[in-house]
């Protein structure tokens, strides 16, 4: 999360671009140990989507996105010239004493949170859940390898080459652990280990 309040050399209202860098630099402070793609859709409001493998569950990356979300910084001053701010996040309201020069800063962004999980990490997490559980492994594919074997390498298609490897899906084959499908159990289960 931030920690500190924006300070008045910054443009007063931040553009989407000018917004990612803040959150792509922010985010490369919190998580240190995970790469991060990022990529900003300048639609209305614009969408900032965060990938990465493995590393933080995407309620941890979530809370350090937590300052970028329609915040909003009123700088004025009262009857008496004592500067204060109000900040609107959602339908709260807080006001603050503070000395800084009044501007206004302002995000605008909606976020993409695209976790996946890279073959070891999965394969681990399905073996361990299958064997508490007293089930059979699934089993893990690639799913453009799949695409690509289905289709071909058309010019539809060969744009999807580079992600080989990147994107895996578990095919349960319908078994379920009380009611609940083996794949939701397993990405259940890696979503709430923070950090793997």
């Amino acid at each position: 999360m931030l920690n500190h309040f924006p300070h008045p050399d910054l443009t007063p209202t931040l553009s989407p671009k000018e917004t990612a860098e803040c959150v792509r630099s922010e985010i490369a402070r919190a998580f240190p140990r995970t790469t991060f793609e990022i990529v900003l859709r300048e639609t209305k409001p614009p969408v900032l989507t965060l990938r990465w493998w493995d590393g933080p569950a995407r309620s941890v990356v979530d809370t350090a996105l937590e300052d970028f979300r329609s915040r909003k910084w009123d700088w004025h001053k009262d009857a008496d010239g004592e500067l204060y701010s109000e900040e609107w996040r959602e339908a709260h309201t807080v006001v603050e004493a503070s000395g800084l020069l009044g501007y206004r800063m302002y995000f605008d962004m909606t976020f993409d949170l695209d976790r996946h999980f890279t073959l070891p990490t999965l394969t681990q997490a399905a073996k361990r859940i299958a064997e508490q559980h007293g089930v059979e492994m699934p089993q893990i594919r690639d799913s453009i390898a799949e695409l690509l074997a289905e289709y071909g390498s058309t010019p539809d298609t060969e744009h999807l080459r580079a992600s080989l490897g990147k994107f895996y899906e578990i095919d349960d084959g319908g078994v379920s652990i009380g009611g609940v499908p083996l794949q939701t159990v397993i990405l259940n289960d890696l979503e709430f280990l923070p950090f793997l």
